[in-house]
């Protein structure tokens, strides 16, 4: 079993400590607070019960160089601003609230355009409204391992991933236990997120030359793929310590969003992951043999969630566009199975059937 599955136990008194007043934060800082080495990138949305954990994961943090929180709240009305503030009053000279009056969102305004030019530092680090770091050395671990990489523009690690159903967390992103500078053709492969986006620390100057796209584009789907893959074509550095905490399986979330999606949201969301992704293949030095086949295993994962909803259409839709060569022979199974609706059946029983009994062998 990798260690990516390895159940752990969650203890509540792992959450980021309260954290204390200002003075005593910024009294190893070496240098002035209005020149922080890092800025913090925290995006959130209706996340008044988990905003303070975040927070109090980046006050926690023991460094010796000044960093700032960028926090971005989305219009929310369930009191997450209100928390945000109080953070900001308490904290003037680190936490830089940005309280939106109107849902940018819903507007086609990605976060990172309004977030990334309003940061000081020299090194940007992302954690959603929702997730939180759970180790106070974080950032002066990667930050170090950063200038010690002058050609690297991004730095990963693993996480836990804690699920709100069985309370219980797993590691996510463990690919060893060696310090190392990961290619960004195995981060194409990896079914799946390569990394948390609670563990992604960039350099700034990297980040703002990223493609106008990704900061225009209303349809942009989950923008820190995008982040590993433009600034990772130098190779992303990967540390193996766990430091971060996602929850999985929260009401309103991307996740939860997506495994809600009809039908024609299914096809929407397809047709824009397919053509943004596509455009990855302008970015010079991109590995397009691991973008390939990276474009190959979201074809396969749309494929079956369409089969799921039992939307014979859909499944044709996306395996007609699939080419016929330089395919897996799973990927051979389902264009043959889209070639009539009876053959479609055949193989969603076949599949349904499987699971079934594999669940109750579990059970």
């Amino acid at each position: 079993m990798s260690n990516s599955n390895i159940k752990l136990a969650y203890a509540t008194d792992s959450k980021p400590p309260r954290p204390g007043p200002e003075h005593e934060i910024v009294a190893h800082w070496k240098e002035d607070a209005t020149t922080p080495v890092v800025s913090i990138i925290c995006t959130t949305f209706q996340h008044a019960p988990y905003i303070n954990d975040a927070l109090n994961g980046f006050l926690m943090q023991e460094t010796d160089f000044p960093f700032e929180i960028v926090v971005h709240d989305d219009a929310s009305t369930d009191g997450t601003a209100e928390i945000i503030s109080k953070y900001a009053e308490k904290y003037r000279n680190i936490v830089r609230p940005v309280l939106q009056k109107q849902n940018q969102f819903s507007q086609g305004k990605h976060p990172s355009y309004l977030t990334f030019n309003r940061s000081l530092g020299k090194y940007l680090a992302f954690c959603e409204g929702d997730d939180y770091w759970i180790d106070p050395q974080k950032l002066s671990k990667q930050c170090k391992l950063m200038d010690h990489h002058q050609t690297v523009n991004i730095c990963i690690h693993p996480g836990l991933q804690f699920s709100e159903h069985s309370k219980t967390a797993s590691k996510i992103g463990y690919h060893g236990d060696t310090a190392e500078v990961k290619s960004l053709a195995e981060m194409l492969v990896q079914p799946g997120q390569f990394c948390p986006t609670a563990s992604i620390v960039v350099r700034k100057a990297a980040a703002l030359n990223m493609p106008e796209w990704y900061f225009s584009s209303s349809d942009l789907p989950y923008g820190d793929f995008f982040i590993e893959a433009i600034l990772g074509v130098d190779g992303m550095l990967y540390m193996p310590d766990v430091m971060s905490l996602y929850r999985c399986g929260l009401p309103g979330s991307h996740t939860d969003r997506t495994a809600k999606r009809n039908q024609s949201e299914l096809v929407r969301d397809y047709d824009a992951t397919i053509r943004s992704i596509s455009r990855l293949f302008e970015i010079p030095r991109m590995p397009t043999d691991a973008l390939e086949t990276r474009l190959s295993i979201i074809k396969m994962n749309y494929a079956f969630r369409f089969m799921a909803l039992s939307d014979y259409d859909g499944f044709r839709y996306v395996l007609e566009s699939w080419p016929t060569m330089n395919v897996t022979l799973k990927a051979r199974i389902l264009k043959a199975s889209a070639k009539s609706r009876p053959s479609f059946n055949i193989l969603k029983a076949c599949l349904d059937y499987k699971r079934a009994v594999t669940s109750r062998s579990v059970n």
